[in-house]
């Protein structure tokens, strides 16, 4: 694979599912036709080859199964939405072909082996309990960080970069029926726009900073 190809799937072990969800959501529009090999295309590799790999690496990391499970509902089924969008390919069958010799695996693994100092820098999927909880704040218009308070203490917790991001896409593809079910509760409830989402996002990450700081100063 050439240099351009290892950026974008080292993009994904960083970053995992959302990676390949901004990925699509803002370079495919751009796109004449985003199942064409456009030679013309100022973009290198075309879009197409781009998209087809990235899926193809979401489904051989295993990133395309959810952590939840049909019984979380909405929840799941958002999960489930954003998984579908980031490892069906939009290109031509014939792509499939071309690749096939690609030892795309092979690739992988070799790009995993960069992490191997710092296991924690590249993307893991969140456990269940987590982006459960992520999720849920989003739908009540909060930030997607982990706090609750004992003895009326507030206890906080790490979440990585990668999992606020990977939230984010998940209630982004779910939010209309993850607000739905939150409306008799809570009337005063609104529909987020992709901006907003952004924003909340955002604050959990400056949020987060602030409590890993304290996290690590505890730890001194």
């Amino acid at each position: 694979m050439k240099s351009s190809a290892i950026c974008f799937l080292f993009g994904l072990l960083l970053f995992g599912p959302a990676f390949v969800a901004a990925h699509r959501a803002i370079l495919e529009p751009l796109s004449a036709d985003p199942r064409e090999f456009d030679l013309g295309n100022y973009t290198h590799p075309p879009y197409v080859v781009r998209s087809h790999i990235l899926s193809a690496a979401v489904r051989e990391l295993g990133w395309d199964r959810p952590v939840t499970n049909a019984s979380d509902g909405e929840a799941y089924a958002a999960e489930k939405t954003l998984l579908e969008y980031v490892s069906n390919d939009p290109g031509s069958a014939w792509l499939s072909a071309l690749f096939e010799g690609a030892r795309l695996g092979g690739v992988l693994e070799r790009l995993l082996r960069v992490f191997e100092p710092q296991p924690d820098l590249r993307f893991s999927q969140p456990d269940r309990a987590t982006l459960l909880e992520l999720m849920d704040r989003l739908t009540l218009c909060r930030p997607p960080i982990l706090q609750h308070f004992e003895n009326h203490k507030p206890v906080i917790y790490r979440v990585p970069t990668c999992h606020c991001l990977y939230t984010g896409w998940s209630f982004w593809f779910g939010r209309e029926t993850l607000h739905a079910s939150k409306l008799a509760r809570y009337p005063q409830l609104r529909k987020l726009s992709f901006l907003e989402i952004n924003q909340l996002c955002d604050f959990a990450l400056l949020q987060q900073y602030a409590i890993d700081a304290t996290l690590e100063a505890r730890e001194k």
